[in-house]
Formats: structure tokens, C-alpha cells, sequence
């Protein structure tokens, strides 16, 4: 797997080297890794980005208050 990247978007493209790259396509590789294909928006130039599979932690539904407790 390649070296860690830092996750932002846009991403720099390695051939114009102008953070304008997002990604477009998301695989499953295996359990634990995930290809992203990315394209620049300046240059159309597209590259792959393997990466571990990202942990998505649960958000707080906002719809309701922290101290408003639902009852049955």
C-alpha cells in the first residue's frame, strides 16, 4: 500500500501540480483497502490512490436535543 496521504480534496495532481483534483471513483480492493481514481480539473490527468478502508463513526442525529431524552 502506498504511503499515507493527507485526505483533502481537491487533491495536488502529481502532472500540474495544482491542488484540483477530486475523486470519482470509489473500489473496494479488499476487506481492509479501498482504490480511489482521481481526475484534475485543470489537466484531466487521472491517477489511482489505494487507501484503508475509512471508519465511519456514527453522527449524533442533531434533529434532537442532547438533553431531550425520547421515552417510550
Amino acid at each position: 500500500m502506498s504511503a499515507p496521504i493527507d485526505w483533502h480534496s481537491p487533491l495536488r495532481c502529481p502532472r500540474c501540480k495544482v491542488d484540483a483534483g477530486h475523486p470519482f471513483s470509489v473500489q473496494s480492493k479488499s476487506v481492509s483497502e479501498i482504490v480511489v481514481a482521481v481526475r484534475c480539473k485543470e489537466c484531466t490527468h487521472e491517477w489511482t490512490l489505494e487507501r484503508e478502508t475509512p471508519t465511519l463513526a456514527p453522527k449524533f442525529d442533531q434533529r434532537y436535543p442532547a438533553d431531550d431524552k425520547l421515552s417510550d
